[in-house]
């Protein structure tokens, strides 16, 4: 029977996020054999589980890249020269090089594909990894959208060209947001092909109801009784994180027993650089907890949920953020951006508060209100507790997604 194979499966997806480890480390638990693209040495990798990706990659990758072409030539081509001169040359020249690029990085793909044999191929973010997958010429494959690869993602003409076809050609395109697929067909992915799907939820009872050691507020350096607000975001200029900090010492004016905490994973060196310039000029930095390279994922991350009073995730643009789901199944309440992603998932007084992003005043505003407003605590958490049931759930998603990756190579062999 169909459902009861182990699928042998490419990924093509950010490895660095901690959503992307959840969602691999949910579908190996289901038996199947997975390998990931590394993008350090344009080589699939066997995955393992629970892989601390920040500390360490495996050595040895599955598939080497044994082209002609040496694989270090085209590292550092794209990363010493491609990119560099990207936000220096004309366009004329930047569609020339990217064409390069593709040519050389396909056929390296095509081979490793070969000679893996999955039974799918499946990209995440993918206005760089829905091209690869569709240079693979491999089918069926999946594109499943994050946000900003679908809204803001800059592009040359030939790479948009190569996005579009990834769309039209995809057999299946997913997000847990619905705006974002309807921008995917607009774009050219079929209507008939596109699926609600988170990613890729949570494990809900890791959230619930949390005990902290008093060990942990010891070692955070943060009293019990504290009002925490927590920044579980990367540390990259499109979270807003310098808001976040200067809505927080405004804040602080307000509720003196208050911390916040930051991340760093997934990080911009230069914006950390200038976080920690803000967080220093201030005679109470003390208060803003930088818990610096982070492993993912971060076994403690439940813990940090359980300590807060609020989460603020601001971003410019964003998809269906994980971080939410996580927030809602712990009972701390978001203030989120005001973005029409987020409709019927972080709804404004219900679910959440939204606000602009764009004023640190209107952000320690929406903060105070959360921590000081009861009933109006009480409402939210009581109401993103079912949305997360609904929506969030990892173990439902990841049956959804299975079911579609079926079901898509059923169809494939029938043709």
């Amino acid at each position: 029977m169909m459902k009861n194979r182990k699928l042998r499966i490419c990924y093509f997806l950010p490895i660095n996020s901690p959503h992307s480890i959840n969602f691999l480390n949910s579908i190996h638990d289901r038996g199947h054999q997975l390998y990931y693209f590394s993008h350090e040495d344009l080589s699939f990798r066997l995955w393992k589980p629970k892989t601390n990706v920040n500390k360490t990659f495996e050595k040895q990758s599955y598939v080497k890249n044994k082209s002609k072409i040496n694989s270090d030539l085209i590292i550092n081509y794209f990363k010493s020269f491609y990119k560099p001169i990207l936000s220096i040359t004309p366009l004329v020249i930047k569609d020339i090089l990217v064409r390069i690029y593709y040519f050389r990085i396909s056929k390296s793909v095509k081979k490793q594909i070969l000679k893996i044999g999955p039974d799918i191929v499946h990209a995440h973010y993918i206005s760089r990894n829905g091209i690869y997958a569709y240079l693979s010429k491999f089918k069926p494959y999946i594109l499943t959208i994050w946000g900003s690869d679908i809204r803001h993602d800059l592009m040359t003409k030939y790479q948009n060209r190569l996005f579009i076809k990834s769309l039209k050609n995809a057999d299946a395109v997913t997000s847990g947001s619905n705006e974002l697929l309807t921008i995917s067909q607009d774009k050219g992915a079929i209507k008939e092909n596109s699926h609600f799907i988170g990613m890729p939820g949570i494990n809900i009872s890791q959230f619930e109801n949390v005990k902290v050691p008093k060990q942990f507020y010891e070692d955070m350096e943060i009293p019990t009784d504290a009002k925490v607000i927590f920044s579980p975001r990367a540390m990259n200029s499109l979270y807003r994180i310098d808001i976040i900090v200067e809505a927080f010492f405004n804040l602080e004016r307000k509720i003196k027993n208050t911390f916040l905490i930051l991340l760093d994973y997934a990080t911009d060196p230069d914006y950390l650089h200038y976080i920690n310039c803000l967080v220093n000029k201030r005679t109470n930095k003390n208060k803003v907890k930088l818990l610096l390279d982070l492993p993912l994922p971060y076994p403690n991350i439940n813990l940090l949920y359980a300590i807060s009073s609020v989460t603020v995730s601001i971003p410019k643009t964003d998809g269906m953020p994980q971080t939410t789901y996580e927030s809602f199944a712990a009972g701390c309440p978001v203030v989120g951006s005001d973005l029409s992603t987020y409709d019927g998932i972080l709804d404004h007084e219900h679910s959440g508060l939204r606000v602009s992003g764009n004023s640190a005043k209107e952000v320690s505003d929406a903060i105070f209100r959360v921590i000081s407003e009861k009933t109006l605590r009480e409402k939210i958490i009581n109401n993103s507790k079912k949305i997360v049931l609904k929506y969030g759930n990892i173990y439902t998603e990841t049956n959804k997604m299975e079911n579609l990756y079926f079901s898509l190579i059923k169809e494939n062999m029938e043709l």
